[in-house]
């Protein structure tokens, strides 16, 4: 990646040489030609104005086309780090909204996207023009390398610097301003039947409205710093000008050929393009620092559970257990599980209720291996959980959430997701099982009707039943079904019970509920303060 960009910017470097060449090789024909020369002795001057100015083109399209290659690819990478590094943190290693998460892997990404092309190639390609040029021109004289490397060092260096530093608190707090916006919109999206409901909704768009009028009143100041920033680099480009007349005047006298004086001049002039670009770094690069270092912090953020460095085989027994488990969030300050000891027998079934909060799911995720204990032991099949890899902990599991997830697709595709070799027949069998297939025969296309964002063609509680649909299809061995009746009426639920307990014969079962659920037969544990104890 790296050699990448280090040759995109030498391309931006030859861009800028040819332009200068161009403007040198041109003038300096003009000038030779006024003194009406042997056609001959123009030739190669003619030449080289044909050469530099095809050249210039070329040189642009590979200088664009490396640089957008090697920002796209280096932005996919991150993208994928992102995503790898998220993986093993949900859900209990996330102290973040979606909002704020949205905001890190599309807006700080997006904010890195401009400075590889308007700040590091520029920077890279200047500094290669400045030591070729300087060389060129301090060969003539030195008062012009001299005004050309101050005006380098004034546009490229200092004006971007003193940008940078007027806009480095604001780019640093514009993401949260963002984040805030996201957010806001995010919970005015999701909890629009709600607020409708209740009528709050101009509540929050007048919310909405302030933070946007603040976020263009931030973006008016910045502007006026930027333009300022880019007025003062056509001002040093001007007065670079006028020194390299005076400089040009001085080695006329001091015989140098008349006629080369006016392209020296200009070909350190047209040479200025190279550092144009930077005066409009200073606030990519505060933004940019902003971005990579919340994005560095999302990266080394705890992992809630570490994987082990040589992995134990996954046993061939499947009987689950916490003897005295201590299990604490990332950040929390108390420990969601206190002491915890709970059996879920090979085959067997149990259920788990009591309040939100009490740590119902926080047993299922200490399974999952999506937490580990800080203190007495997770097991499985009489292995210690954390001597398995998450992956192998959770192949033998199904969880059905409490808010499953719906893609935007057709409920087929979200079917073959469980099993990607799932006949047509199985998937009917699974939605007739979950009480979900008059649903969607009912659908315009059937099993190939796109659901829509979130799943919008299908309610709540029908969403919970697809999820269903795809756990019968993975055909785990172990189920753990978090509120798997939660927004059902009492007909639906009692169909839905009746019809999973024959699939879930010699399958382990941990059902969990805010209330007991009295149609199934099972072990009961009431779960208060992070302790099961049996009802």
């Amino acid at each position: 990646m790296t050699l990448r960009f280090l040759f995109a910017g030498l391309l931006y470097a030859l861009t800028v040489l040819a332009g200068a060449g161009l403007m040198f090789t041109a003038s300096t024909l003009l000038a030779r030609a006024a003194f009406h020369p042997p056609l001959y002795t123009l030739m190669l001057l003619v030449t080289g104005v044909r050469f530099f100015g095809i050249s210039r083109g070329v040189f642009r399209y590979l200088e664009r086309l490396t640089s957008h290659d090697a920002t796209f690819r280096y932005l996919a990478a991150l993208r994928a780090r992102i995503f790898e590094a998220l993986i093993p943190r949900v859900p209990g290693g996330l102290d973040a909204g979606r909002g704020a998460l949205q905001e890190r892997i599309l807006g700080d990404v997006a904010r890195l996207e401009p400075v590889p092309v308007r700040a590091l190639v520029p920077l890279l390609g200047s500094g290669i023009v400045l030591l070729l040029l300087a060389s060129f021109l301090g060969h003539y004289h030195p008062a012009l390398a001299t005004w050309v490397a101050g005006g380098f060092a004034l546009a490229g260096l200092l004006l971007p610097a003193a940008v940078y530093l007027g806009l480095k608190k604001r780019q640093e707090d514009r993401p949260l301003a963002a984040e805030a916006l996201r957010q806001r919109a995010s919970e005015l999206a999701e909890g629009l039947p709600e607020l409708l409901a209740y009528g709050a909704v101009p509540r929050f768009q007048e919310a909405i409205a302030a933070e946007a009028k603040r976020a263009a009143r931030r973006e008016q100041k910045e502007a006026w710093i930027l333009a300022l920033g880019e007025a003062g680099a056509d001002l040093v480009a001007g007065v670079v000008l006028a020194g390299l007349f005076a400089a040009g005047v001085e080695v006329a006298r001091a015989g140098l050929a008349p006629e080369l004086v006016p392209g020296l001049v200009l070909a350190g002039f047209a040479a200025f393009e190279a550092v144009r670009p930077l005066a409009a770094s200073g606030p990519l690069l505060a933004e940019a620092r902003a971005a990579w270092a919340r994005i560095q912090a999302l990266l080394a953020a705890p992992l809630p559970a570490p994987e082990p460095e040589e992995p134990r085989a996954l046993p061939p027994g499947f009987d689950l257990s916490l003897q005295n488990a201590w299990v604490r969030y990332p950040g929390a300050e108390k420990p969601a599980l206190q002491g915890a000891s709970l059996e879920l027998p090979e085959g067997k079934a149990i259920l788990l209720f009591g309040k939100s909060g009490s740590g119902k799911s926080t047993i299922a995720w200490t399974w999952l291996r999506f937490l580990l204990p800080e203190a007495g032991e997770a097991r499985h099949g009489g292995v210690p959980i954390a001597a398995l890899s998450g992956e192998d902990a959770r192949r033998r599991i199904v969880y059905l959430e409490p808010e499953p997830h719906v893609f935007p697709t057709t409920p087929r595709e979200n079917l073959l997701l469980a099993n990607p070799e799932a006949s047509e027949e199985a998937l009917w069998h699974a939605l007739e099982a979950a009480q979900l297939a008059a649903r969607v025969r009912s659908l315009p296309n059937g099993l190939d009707t796109p659901l829509g964002p979130g799943g919008v063609e299908l309610s709540g509680g029908e969403a919970r039943r697809l999820s269903i649909a795809r756990a019968i299809l993975k055909d785990a061995a172990i189920w753990f079904l978090d509120e798997p009746t939660e927004g059902l009426d009492g007909e639906t639920e009692a169909r839905l019970l009746e019809t999973l307990t024959p699939l879930l014969k010699g399958k382990s079962a941990l059902w969990i509920s805010h209330r007991p659920l009295e149609a199934l037969d099972l072990p009961r544990y009431r779960v208060e303060a992070g302790r099961p104890r049996r009802a």
